[in-house]
């Protein structure tokens, strides 16, 4: 399940509120045991070096930061309708906001 946020619906955290009230599923890749973190990209976005929007907010599954960053650039272009060959640059910091638990 991806989350996404548009212009209607935005997703906030309360302070005080544990964030696996708002995450409480896990997620899982079929056949592996993989686990990811979940992280918050919370900033401008820029198109072909301009500034594009200037605030945006989206979260995303991925077992590094590096994955969160091109999944985000992903869900950017999917939900704005850009084509796939767009040059996105997401220049904040992305935050990690839940770590996945290693089982024993």
């Amino acid at each position: 399940m991806k989350l996404k946020t548009t212009k209607k619906s935005k997703v906030s955290l309360k302070r005080g509120v544990p964030v696996t009230r708002y995450f409480p599923f896990s997620f899982c890749l079929k056949g592996a045991e993989m686990k990811s973190n979940l992280y918050l990209y919370d900033g401008p976005v820029y198109r072909f070096e301009r500034i594009y929007t200037p605030k945006w907010r989206a979260y995303t599954y991925a077992t590094s930061e590096k994955q969160a960053r091109s999944n985000l650039t992903f869900q950017f272009k999917h939900q704005e309708g850009l084509a796939s060959g767009t040059k996105v640059t997401l220049p904040g910091e992305i935050k990690l906001v839940l770590e996945a638990k290693e089982e024993n």
